[in-house]
Parts: structure tokens; C-alpha cells; sequence
């Protein structure tokens, strides 16, 4: 079987009933990305003689004799397509995973097509940008700067990665090659609750290819927290890396380290700012100890010694424990101090009070976020977080049966917002400088989803006179509240 994919001929065949996406990263084109496997993302567009499809729901023998062209083959970061100019000086995109197929997507389009993006890109879904940055970059806005010496803070400057991005050479987690790399797969619990007697590893340690099969006998018994906050003391220590105890459907089961399977690997990040800070217990006490200042102090290999005094390490654990102190230490991985971002949000909205509907007349959010540093990007960050807060507010949902298993485990029917359910929003920075994070910035990332579903509830309430405190805000849920059922009299 024969291919023509960006202009080159491969003879390869795919293998029986392998979709087009899958074939396509087979022969290198890693700019073709898996975002649902289901059509409903379009982070896998290409094109098949001029036409965009989703190449995850495409046989890859449809392609056989066809011309298949992907994001590298529209463009290279030396000789780009003017969309992908665009979106890389727009910037039409945050963390570019889904950018690939956008492109393709939007270069295919006719001019009227354009001023319709609500139905041309209902195909494809972003989830950081918030979908002004790319109408921005569709219609050739651009917001990117070239930074004065001695001015790159407040200048909206590029992402130095831009050009592959757009270009599909940005190699995500996915999209790494190394010769000899093992690969990792999770096998995860159908139950929500279950106690696991025993796990038979002979069936999967025979398949060709497989090294090793781990469960909850072979990892570290040390327990480890499934929360994340900001203060890690809240957070309690639940669960083991792989546990017998099953939780949550999907909680980690069984680890299989193959040769074709994709993984991934933890950073030490924490396990080395864990042993500092033991160090400076231990110093600090054997300082106490000896009563001497502690820069006077230094730790070898078998104890501390503090100016002529010597404490081994034996002696040092007998010290602590006398005082009622316990020589261990755990920290997780955090960044530098910041101060925490204000965020608040206004909306304006009408609603249809006989079928419940929400349509946001006008959306407004102001931050102060200290010191911009990439205004750009800020502002991108504002509005990604506010189109995820209008999803959790009006669209997602989770469902879960009785099992305690999820039944809209997709995103057509878990329905992230797609271009025409987020309006645009203005967007207000407040001129601040902090005193705490660099630069005087505070850190951003999605903290602008906060207000969003109160602000929406509040605006709700002024329209309906209703308040509603749960989410999401779906027409079904305010028809019922607007016009309830009524009680028939009794015979």
C-alpha cells in the first residue's frame, strides 16, 4: 500500500482497523495529536485531498492513494503559512496542544466561513485560550511585541517556542523518542470500592515485550496525598502509589513497564527539598546541644560538628527524642513565594423563562495580578480561566450510576464549552506592584475561574429572583425552579 503524506511516498500498510491519527505518528508526523480519540476535539485534524477530517476517526486505509497533509507539512518554522504567522504572533494559543488541528482546520476555511467561527470551529475545542486569542489570530490581530532593551517586563514578547508550536516540531509528553525508552501503562479499578485480595501477574508478564508488572506488593508502603493545596498540611496522606484499598473507580491498580506503551517520569524535586530541611533540623539542634551558633556547625557523613564538639548521629537521635522531637521531614514541590491574585467578575445576562435558557449579554473580569510581566499573557491566562469557569458553571457535568462509575466519560457529552458557548470578555488589570512575588508580579494561572460561576448565580438571581446554589446552571435546572410543577388537588 502506498502513501502520500506532506508530499512523500511511503510504502507502509496500516494495521487492521488502525485509524488514520495512530498511522500518521507511526511514520513521524508527531504534530497530529490524540485528544479524544472520539471526532469531538479536532486536536487530530489533517487534511485528505484538501479537506479536513479527524484523523482519529478516519480508517487509515481511506488514505491509501490520497494526498494526506498534516501541520509540518503546511508550514516550517523557517517558512511558515500565514495562519500559522498569525497565530504565532497573535497568540492564537496557550499551551498549543490543540493548535495543530485549529490551523488546519481554519486554513481550509472560505472567507465567509470566517465570520461564522461559532459553526466552522465547532469541530474543535481549546481549553486554555478562552477562543479570543484564536478569532484574534483567524482575523491576523496581533498582540505580540519586540521587547527595547532593558523593557521586557510589561512587553507582551513571544513564547520562544511559538514557531514549533505552530508548526507542529513542539515535542509534547506524547511525542517522545528515545531509543531504548521503556513505556508505562496504568491498569485502573472498575469499582468504586473494593479490597483486593490478590492480582495474578503470569498472563501480562508473558505478553512479548512486557518487563515488569507492578501492584501494591512491590511499591514503597509509604502514604502519599491525593489533594493539592497551596498549604500542604491540609492535606492528608491517603493512599500508596498502588494501593489494595480501591477508593474511586479509576484509582491506579496495576503499573506495566513495556516497550510500547507511553509513560511518564515523577521529577525529585520534593525529595531533595525534603532532605534539606532535614539537614536544618538537624543542625539547629545539635546547636542547641552544644551551645554554639549554628553557622558554626557542619554535618559529615557520620554526624555534626559544631567548632571542637563532635555529635554523631546516634547521639543526635537521643537528643531529639529526649526533647520529644522527631528527626523526619516531608515537603512537596512549590515554587517561589507569591502573593495570592485578586480576581472579580460582573456578568449581564438574559434569561428565557420558559425554557430556562442563559445567554451572557456582556462579561467583565478585573485582576490584580501585581506587575504584568507578559501582558499578553495575562491576558490570554484571564480569559482561558474564565471560559473554564463558564463551563463549570452552565455545561459540565459529571454523572456518575450507581457504581460510582462516570457515564459521560467524553467530551461531546461532558460538553466543555466549544467556541460559540464563551462570549468575549473585557478584561481589566489593575496597576499594582507586590511585595512578596518576583518582579513584583503575583502568580496567575487559572485562579480568574473563581468568581465566575458566583458572578454568573448573582446575575441569575437578579434576573429570575431566584437563587440557585447548585451547579451546573443548565435550562433544565431553572425551568424546574421558574415554573414549578404543579401540585393537583386532591379527589
Amino acid at each position: 500500500m502506498t502513501y502520500s503524506v506532506n508530499g512523500n511516498t511511503f510504502d507502509a500498510a496500516p494495521n487492521p482497523g488502525q485509524c488514520l491519527r495512530t498511522f500518521l505518528r507511526s511514520l513521524g508526523c508527531h504534530g497530529v495529536k490524540k485528544g479524544c480519540d472520539a471526532g469531538d476535539c479536532g486536536a487530530c485534524t489533517v487534511w485528505l485531498d484538501g479537506d479536513p477530517v479527524h484523523s482519529c476517526i478516519t480508517p487509515a486505509f481511506r488514505a491509501e492513494g490520497r494526498a494526506v497533509t498534516t501541520i509540518e507539512g503546511l508550514g516550517s518554522p523557517e517558512d511558515m503559512h500565514p495562519m500559522q504567522r498569525q497565530f504565532r504572533d497573535g497568540p492564537g494559543f496557550q499551551c498549543g496542544f490543540c493548535t495543530a488541528g485549529l490551523i488546519m482546520t481554519t486554513v481550509a476555511l472560505t472567507d465567509a466561513q470566517r465570520q461564522d467561527l461559532s459553526r466552522a470551529l465547532k469541530g474543535n475545542l481549546c481549553r486554555c485560550t478562552g477562543y479570543r486569542a484564536i478569532e484574534d489570530a483567524v482575523h491576523g490581530v496581533a498582540e505580540i511585541e519586540v521587547a527595547r532593551p532593558g523593557r521586557v517586563i510589561g512587553t507582551s514578547v513571544g513564547t520562544p517556542a511559538g514557531a514549533e508550536v505552530v508548526t507542529g516540531r513542539a515535542e509534547f509528553t506524547m511525542d517522545t523518542a528515545i531509543d531504548g525508552m521503556l513505556h508505562l501503562k496504568m491498569l485502573r479499578s472498575p469499582h468504586a470500592h473494593a479490597r483486593i485480595v490478590s492480582i495474578d501477574k503470569t498472563a501480562a508478564l508473558a505478553v512479548p515485550g512486557v518487563h515488569r508488572v507492578y501492584t501494591w506488593e512491590d511499591v514503597p508502603r509509604k502514604r502519599f496525598t491525593t489533594a493539592i493545596h497551596t498549604d500542604h498540611l491540609v492535606d492528608p496522606s491517603d493512599t500508596y502509589i498502588l494501593d489494595d484499598m480501591v477508593r474511586f473507580v479509576c484509582q491506579r491498580v496495576v503499573a506495566v513497564l513495556a516497550d510500547t506503551v507511553g509513560a511518564a517520569e515523577e521529577g525529585c524535586c520534593k525529595v531533595l527539598r525534603a532532605a534539606e530541611a532535614l539537614r536544618d533540623r538537624m543542625l539547629f539542634l545539635a546547636a542547641e546541644h552544644t551551645g554554639v551558633d549554628i553557622a558554626s556547625c557542619a554535618m559529615d557523613d557520620t554526624g555534626i560538628v559544631c567548632c571542637d564538639s563532635r555529635v554523631s548521629l546516634s547521639e543526635l537521635i537521643e537528643v531529639a527524642r529526649g526533647r520529644g522531637i522527631r528527626l523526619t521531614e516531608a515537603r512537596k514541590a512549590f515554587g517561589l513565594p507569591r502573593s495570592v491574585v485578586f480576581n472579580t467578575h460582573g456578568f449581564r445576562v438574559a434569561v428565557h423563562r420558559m425554557t430556562g435558557e442563559i445567554r451572557i449579554l456582556y462579561s467583565v473580569h478585573a485582576t490584580d495580578a501585581g506587575v504584568l510581566i507578559n501582558p499578553a499573557q495575562v491576558r490570554g491566562q484571564i480569559e482561558g480561566g474564565v471560559a473554564q469557569g463558564i463551563g463549570f458553571a452552565l455545561t459540565e457535568n459529571f454523572h456518575v450510576d450507581v457504581n460510582g462509575a462516570m457515564v459521560d466519560p467524553n467530551l461531546r457529552n461532558y460538553r466543555i464549552p466549544a467556541y460559540a458557548d464563551i462570549p468575549r470578555t473585557e478584561v481589566l488589570t489593575v496597576d499594582s506592584a507586590d511585595s512578596v512575588g518576583a518582579m513584583h508580579s503575583k502568580g496567575i494561572a487559572e485562579c480568574c475561574v473563581n468568581p465566575v460561576a458566583p458572578a454568573l448565580a448573582n446575575a441569575l438571581q437578579d434576573a429570575t429572583g431566584v437563587r440557585f446554589r447548585a451547579l451546573p446552571l443548565t435550562p433544565e435546572r431553572i425551568y424546574r425552579r421558574l415554573i414549578p410543577v404543579p401540585v393537583r388537588p386532591e379527589p
